[in-house]
């Protein structure tokens, strides 16, 4: 069965009692798991650690475009390429 959704934006609905980085209200985004697929769904288990802040300047449906696209990026440039940042290329 295919479960569809990855990446996610929304608003914080309530948190559990060992929760210390959210609070219900706040606007956050993260990309899913490659096990837990799902981010299509209404609602959202999900461990803290992975998600971040939405910037106030993105829109949810741009945020929500972010997270894979942005690791991706992060790993081309930084893993397969080797950029280093301030360093000049060989």
């Amino acid at each position: 069965v295919a479960v569809l959704g990855w990446d996610v934006a929304g608003i914080v609905d309530a948190t559990g009692p060992d929760a210390t980085l959210f609070k219900p209200g706040d606007e956050v985004y993260y990309a899913g798991a490659i096990d837990r697929p799902g981010a299509n769904a209404q609602l959202h288990l999900v461990d803290e650690r992975i998600v971040g802040r939405k910037p106030k300047s993105l829109s949810f449906t741009e945020a929500a475009a972010l997270p894979l696209t942005s690791i991706t990026a992060w790993e081309l440039l930084f893993d397969r390429l080797a950029v280093r940042p301030g360093k000049s290329p060989d």
